[in-house]
């Protein structure tokens, strides 16, 4: 069974002859380099517990050098990724607040599309509470204007406090159940938003 992104992969074998003639069989092609204790894969950090059946997910040390590198090295604390928009009880339509701020130059509109290329990875692989507010600024990258900018300063924020993340799996039989649905016209220039969430049972 293999995870495969690219050129970097993880394999799950049955007895280790079966893995050395896979190896052997590809280093007659390719240069490749072998890790048999599988604590890599595309940038994350795997650490195992067969004893348990379990392994933690992390990205050591990724979110510090990403906020160093985007020069936010003295971040407010913040429990949410982005700021919290009351509802309008009793509205027939919920109206997304219309932009109305300066746009960005195009030095901060490429800062604003790095800050959402490097995060999104880690937002899919470690920490996916970041993914709506990473969803909405990339919406708005295109055009971004100084309301982004300011969504960008709070998700930075919010990720730098904690600073680093880690997920644990378990091995199970429990089976995954999945929901979806939608929102209308709950963006910025008439857009909408889908989502789910999922659970094991």
């Amino acid at each position: 069974m293999f995870a495969l992104i690219v050129d970097d992969f993880g394999i799950q074998y049955v007895g280790k002859p079966a893995a050395d003639f896979l190896i052997s069989t590809l280093r007659r092609d390719y240069t490749i380099t072998v890790d048999w204790t599988g604590a890599e894969l595309c940038g994350l950090h795997l650490e195992w517990d067969y004893t348990e059946r379990s392994v933690k997910l992390s990205m050591p040390s990724y979110v510090a050098r990403a906020l160093e590198r985007f020069g936010h090295t003295d971040p407010t604390p913040s429990d949410s990724p982005h700021k919290h928009v009351p509802p309008q009880h009793r509205a027939n339509v919920q109206m997304a607040t219309l932009d109305t701020s300066p746009p960005l130059d195009s030095a901060a509109s490429t800062r604003i599309r790095e800050i959402v290329g490097v995060f999104l990875y880690y937002a899919r692989a470690i920490n996916n509470t970041m993914l709506v507010a990473l969803g909405t600024i990339a919406s708005q990258q295109a055009s971004a204007t100084e309301t982004t900018a300011h969504a960008c300063v709070d998700l930075l924020n919010y990720v730098a406090t904690p600073p680093e993340g880690i997920i644990k799996l378990f091995a199970s039989d429990m089976v995954l159940y999945n929901h979806t649905d939608a929102s209308y016209l709950s963006e910025a220039n008439a857009r909408s938003r889908a989502a789910g969430f999922f659970w094991l049972h």
